[in-house]
């Protein structure tokens, strides 16, 4: 009898393309659109977080829940939109501690307040054995600002925003595979990813993106993803991916940056004649700019080490095949 199929068979992408896209509308993006009038459309977004898979029981709660609200406000934003209102969805074990609860609503209301977001409604029920937490975030955008991953063009510069891999680090401290000192500024890094609303909406409200994505899984998984839904190709310039003081003294290198995840910056596409417009608005929203690379005719993901093309693929986080760790 031949070997059935089963969910380590298939990539993340696969899954959902075989089984998901075929009786839904569009799948194509991270957020659902529902238009309730003419000119406002409104924007959803739903995350899901399991322990032993998006975070460990021991990891601090209350970082748990900023991070739960935060990620999710991400994909709003990367959208154009305004998050809104949200709803939760928890299930407990009955063994856990009354004091992870309070601690994670403390956390996840301190982002509720640094995104000036409202929780409106959710549902709490037992778990067998594993913390189990769905966010849904709620957002608004005018109709015609609506940002997609579908609008790249060859030619358009690709911009990210902040630096890239020190969240990965971060996943590394949590599951004591390094020790780099500094344990808070690690846990910083991968449970509080910086806000990039200001930005977006910037970049939205002015015209100034063709293509836009949160970065969640790494630049090897996200930018050939973005490419896919525009039709295009990317050229990625290895020296200048965006890697901060710390992580550069403690080895990291662009190849690590690009794979690790969990960054939740803005990857975006931008027209170069828009620029230094767009550079303009990154300085007064203090939010730190990089140009990349170039959108490319030819599909796929192109890397070049000091103008030299590189061979070696780069392999990102795949839910369902071998897991690098459990955050």
């Amino acid at each position: 009898m031949a070997k059935q199929e089963c969910i380590a068979d298939v990539t993340e992408d696969e899954l959902i393309q075989r089984f998901f896209a075929p009786v839904a509308e569009d799948l194509s993006d991270d957020v659902a659109t529902i238009d309730p009038s003419p000119h406002e459309a409104l924007l959803i977004s739903t995350d899901s977080l399991i322990e032993d898979v998006h975070f460990l029981r021991r990891s601090p709660a209350d970082l748990v829940g900023e991070k739960a609200l935060r990620v999710n406000a991400s994909d709003i934003v990367a959208s154009g939109g305004v998050p809104r209102w949200v709803t939760l969805a928890v299930s407990l074990p009955r063994d856990l501690e009354l004091s992870w609860p309070r601690d994670f609503i403390a956390g996840f209301a301190r982002a509720m307040r640094a995104i000036g977001i409202r929780l409106i409604g959710g549902d709490t029920t037992a778990s067998p054995d594993r913390i189990a937490i769905a966010v849904t975030v709620l957002g608004s955008v005018v109709r015609n600002r609506r940002i997609t991953r579908a609008g790249a063009t060859a030619g358009d510069l690709i911009a990210v925003t902040g630096t890239l891999g020190d969240a990965y680090l971060g996943l590394q401290v949590i599951l004591g595979k390094a020790d780099f000192g500094e344990v808070q500024h690690w846990l910083d890094c991968h449970f509080r990813p910086a806000f990039r609303g200001k930005l977006a909406l910037a970049l939205a409200e002015n015209g100034l993106t063709g293509a836009m994505m949160d970065l969640s899984d790494g630049i090897a998984s996200d930018l050939p993803r973005l490419c896919r839904a525009s039709g295009v190709g990317a050229d990625v310039a290895m020296e200048d991916v965006p890697l901060s003081k710390r992580a550069r003294a403690i080895g990291l290198d662009a190849r690590g940056a690009l794979c690790g995840g969990e960054d939740y910056e803005l990857l975006f596409t931008v027209k170069p004649e828009h620029w230094s417009a767009v550079e303009k608005l990154a300085r007064d929203c203090e939010t730190p700019l990089t140009s990349i690379g170039r959108i490319v005719a030819e599909p796929g993901l192109h890397l070049f080490d000091n103008g030299q093309p590189m061979r070696e693929p780069l392999v990102s986080w795949q839910h369902f095949q071998a897991s690098k760790g459990s955050t």
